[in-house]
């Protein structure tokens, strides 16, 4: 009994996978590595032959930014490579978008000290995810995909990335409107949310959450910063 066989990509899908995965080098090392060298090994913090501390823990926040910008890039990878693995890149509108893709995760990284920017960048970047995810949705090796595994709507791809894209803009308006995320104290929680936003939606992209999880997974960390927010409120009143 013969079993029929997946065809493999073509060279045209490899060859523009392979052109992704440079960029994600290229980006690594001009986004991440050009960033440390400017925050840590900037001329004037070395006198004397000897590396002075203090203004690069004067930078916390770019530091930060640019270790949360680190995970992102990171486990943005390894996502993408689940994602063409799958279905890979024979399409051109999806190889065009991660080409803007990796090119905002370079922005993202050398943006960790223009602190509003980088927060607006998430937006965008979920937005890309969210066209990516509509032109995937057209291709027939994915409708055929859900034929074979019809899903319900929490566990389409779609709605999870509008699910945090949401998310997103939330953390972004909060940064935007309340005076606290400036403090040290607001600026890491909402820092830390944005991380967490990134880490959840990756889980749920792999493990597919109810509704009930996404709503928990969402809304609490929004719910903390509120909280931050109220509680500064209180204190300075």
């Amino acid at each position: 009994m013969s079993t029929e066989e997946t065809p493999g990509p073509s060279p045209r899908a490899t060859a523009r996978e392979d052109f992704i995965k440079r960029l994600f080098a290229v980006t690594l090392s001009v986004g991440i590595a050009s960033q440390i060298t400017r925050v840590v090994f900037d001329p004037s913090h070395i006198t004397q032959h000897t590396l002075d501390w203090t203004p690069v823990l004067a930078q916390w926040r770019a530091l930060l930014l640019l270790g949360t910008s680190l995970i992102i890039v990171v486990s943005s990878w390894e996502g993408y490579l689940n994602a063409v693995r799958r279905i890979p890149l024979e399409d051109a509108p999806r190889f065009w978008i991660d080409i803007f893709l990796v090119f905002s995760y370079l922005f993202l990284t050398l943006s960790s000290n223009i602190y509003d920017l980088w927060f607006s960048i998430h937006v965008l970047i979920f937005l890309e995810y969210l066209v990516w995810d509509m032109f995937r949705a057209r291709l027939p090796a994915y409708k055929m995909e859900i034929r074979k595994n019809p899903r319900r709507t929490h566990q389409l791809s779609m709605i999870v990335t509008i699910v945090w894209l949401a998310y997103f803009v939330a953390i972004l308006a909060l940064k935007q409107y309340f005076i606290y995320f400036s403090t040290p104290v607001g600026f890491t929680a909402i820092a830390v949310a944005a991380l967490a936003g990134v880490v959840l939606y990756r889980r749920d992209k792999e493990y597919r959450w109810t509704w009930p999880t996404k709503g928990f997974a969402t809304l609490a960390p929004l719910l903390m910063l509120l909280l931050f927010e109220f509680l500064n409120i209180s204190l300075h009143s």
